[in-house]
């Protein structure tokens, strides 16, 4: 609204100084101090739009977008030498409550992984290397888990199928929960560390 009023702005001027106006309302025009801030704060706001615009024009926005637009908007609200004070405040105050947001470790780790897995964001240039390589090792963490979980159900179901009820199967397993060792899941595929790497290697999707 703002943008569009300092488009629209000489023509509201031209409208608002015309005698017919002015000779039944009182009108207090605009100064120019006022032109400037408008303009300041049209810029300051600037990055809220593009972030807008981008997860609005998206049929089927995704969670993969909330880290990279969430690091954008961190870095384009700090403020700089020459920045108006009107400006500054109006960063700061944006910076203040964005910072406050997805902060908890479950949160980061979700955002990360889900922005990882999205061709767009996965080289995760919005993260330090550091916790790049720590966002691929929980990525194959859990590639492995599920791969491991899916092998054992099969075993499962192949052990029913073939040797029916337990019963038959063989002695029950005298054991008691107590001293079962614990499970260790299955690794995952061999190559699914290199399948990994090719796709974080691999230039981000526009």
């Amino acid at each position: 609204m703002i943008s569009r009023f300092l488009e629209q702005q000489p023509a509201v001027t031209a409208a608002l100084l015309s005698p017919e106006v002015r000779r039944l309302l009182f009108i207090s025009t605009l100064t120019d101090g006022d032109i400037k801030n408008t303009e300041e704060v049209v810029k300051a706001l600037h990055p809220m739009l593009v972030a807008t615009k981008s997860m609005c024009e998206e049929k089927s926005p995704t969670v993969s977008n909330i880290a990279p637009l969430h690091a954008q908007l961190l870095s384009d609200t700090l403020s700089t030498i020459e920045d108006a004070p009107l400006v500054k405040d109006i960063k700061c105050a944006i910076h203040g409550d964005l910072s406050k947001r997805y902060m908890s470790a479950e949160e980061k780790n979700f955002l990360y992984v889900a922005s990882a897995l999205d061709p767009r964001f996965k080289s995760m240039l919005f993260l330090s290397p550091s916790e790049v390589q720590e966002t691929y090792a929980m990525v194959v963490s859990k590639a492995a888990a599920l791969m491991g979980n899916a092998d054992v159900g099969m075993q499962s179901d192949g052990n029913v199928e073939e040797g029916g009820s337990t019963e038959e199967s063989g002695p029950a397993d005298d054991t008691s929960d107590e001293d079962r060792p614990p499970h260790t899941p299955k690794k995952g595929d061999p190559h699914l560390q290199t399948s990994l790497d090719k796709h974080s290697s691999m230039p981000d999707l526009p």
